[in-house]
């Protein structure tokens, strides 16, 4: 690839296209090669009085990364890990619990004490994602890391430990909590003194408020998301997310990000050469339909890892409403990208252009180069059918009729994990409004037959992104409703979160 590639007009062209495709109104770029940085920042719009107005924008804007956080975590991990003076007890395979013997609890004993710092940064422990149980903090008592990762004991593990990759957040969440319990210091306070002011990362942030307190300049990208019906881009909030530190929750620019993916291709500091090793190390298998001239990826430590057309490539990528990260790095090739986006469809845009670059950096054949544009849009089609698929379909016509009238499965049910979910009737329907989350949504229930329901999820943002789950009321002897069973965790449609109805 001619050094100059991604700087040519002929590239800006394809970001256009790209960028109006898939409706993401701004995008930052980072190329790092050969020890050099070149960062570019395309159309980046601010939403005011409904309408799109072209503001200022550089690339020392700064983005919601949320994904690509969990690197800096893993990272401070392995600080800790090196400083066998002040943490000799501190290893990849140490016991999480036996480092935070009162907090960490998993709903199995042996679980308990298996579990280890590398299970917890490789998803490996046998608990799902559970990212709806959490609360805002608007909510009556909100999350901190220490809850968050004291609530692991009341949510149910559906696999035994390292059986099977399943993302969980939470537990990066109890990384970062990890660290502050060990260091004496906030988890912003640590990345920052030993990670970030190293790499003169001087405009990264951890949290929406410090984002917004250092932004004298209005360098805050602003998420967007694109209303099909409308016709137009709606707003998005920034998220304050406490209880998702460590996870999610870091603001970054990509010419500071850039630095970081630096540090990683040249294994430098402030990270050991040991724990450049470890960080990079393939640990699971992350499962997926592999695609062609691609190996099966791997996990790290916060690091996705696998082979293309024979070279290795690392990196990661994530989303929340509003924003998508891309990073990527070719350690042989001395090569990475870095691209941020504020819009739900900027993930699908950053992998286009970031496998557009790889190929012209491999040199491979326009023949051999896999349509990433086309396949995207067979996974968002696939991905809505299985979202608008019925839970029950099995039924059968015509239903039962429910054994008690609607108004009587309202009232407070409480599940400790989840907390409380309170059930009313709005427009002839059961509805829970669930907008203390910090990932909010409201369910409607629509009746199948006797007292099984579909229970219609949508996020609190992006009011397309719904999923259909399995209900179930159960009524005592009595003839009270006294339980509310939902499948609320999407990818394991047959794990059931039981409510119990609170006394009135």
């Amino acid at each position: 690839m001619a050094p100059d590639t991604h700087q040519n007009d002929e590239f800006t062209q394809f970001v256009s296209r790209t960028m109006e495709a898939w409706k993401v109104p701004g995008l930052a770029i980072a190329v790092i090669h050969e020890g050099t940085a070149f960062a570019k920042v395309f159309a980046m719009y601010r939403a005011r009085r409904e309408m799109l107005k072209l503001s200022r924008a550089t690339e020392s804007q700064a983005f919601l990364i949320p994904h690509l956080s969990k690197s800096f975590t893993a990272a401070a991990i392995s600080l800790l890990v090196d400083d066998n003076n002040k943490h000799p007890g501190v290893d990849w395979a140490t016991p999480v619990s036996s480092l935070l013997r009162e907090d960490f609890v998993l709903p199995d004993a042996n679980a308990t004490e298996q579990v280890t710092i590398a299970d917890i940064l490789c998803h490996r422990t046998g608990m799902p994602r559970h990212d709806l149980s959490y609360l805002c903090p608007t909510a009556k008592e909100p999350d901190t890391p220490r809850s968050t990762t004291r609530n692991l004991r009341n949510l149910p593990m559906t696999q035994p430990v390292r059986t099977m990759f399943q993302y969980n957040n939470m537990l990066y969440t109890t990384a970062s909590y990890l660290v502050q319990k060990l260091e004496g210091v906030s988890f912003e306070d640590f990345l920052r003194q030993r990670i970030w002011n190293p790499l003169h990362m001087d405009g990264t942030y951890l949290g929406a408020d410090r984002a917004q307190a250092a932004d004298a300049g209005g360098r805050l990208a602003h998420g967007y998301i694109w209303d099909e019906d409308k016709v137009a881009y709606r707003d998005t909030p920034w998220f304050m997310q406490p209880d998702g530190q460590g996870a999610g929750t870091i603001f970054s620019s990509v010419s500071d990000y850039a630095k970081w993916i630096q540090m990683m291709i040249d294994r430098n500091g402030p990270v050991s050469e040991e724990g450049h090793k470890e960080l990079v190390r393939p640990r699971m298998v992350m499962g997926g339909e592999g695609k062609p001239s691609h190996s099966p990826s791997l996990y790290g430590l916060a690091w996705e890892l696998h082979t293309y057309m024979g070279s290795q490539i690392v990196g990661h990528d994530g989303s929340v409403s509003g924003f998508g990260s891309l990073m990527r790095y070719l350690p042989e090739k001395k090569w990475g990208i870095v691209i941020f986006g504020n819009s739900d469809g900027a993930n699908r845009v950053a992998e286009i252009i970031a496998w557009h670059l790889v190929d012209e950096l491999l040199d491979v054949p326009a023949e051999q180069r896999f349509d990433w544009h086309a396949e995207f849009e067979k996974e968002e089609r696939e991905y809505r059918a299985e979202r608008d698929r019925d839970p029950f379909p099995e039924r059968k016509e015509p239903p039962l009729p429910m054994s008690l009238p609607l108004e009587q499965h309202t009232g407070t049910f409480h599940n400790a994990g989840y907390k409380n979910f309170v059930v009313e009737v709005k427009d002839g329907r059961l509805f829970v409004d669930a907008t203390d989350r910090s990932f909010g949504f409201l369910v409607t229930f629509d009746h199948v037959s006797a007292e099984y329901f579909v229970a219609n999820v949508e996020d609190e943002v992006d009011h397309h992104e719904t999923f259909k789950a399995k209900a179930e009321f159960k009524v005592d002897a009595s003839g009270v409703v006294n339980q509310l069973g939902i499948a609320l965790e999407e990818d394991e449609a047959n794990l059931m979160i039981w409510f119990t109805r609170k006394q009135e």
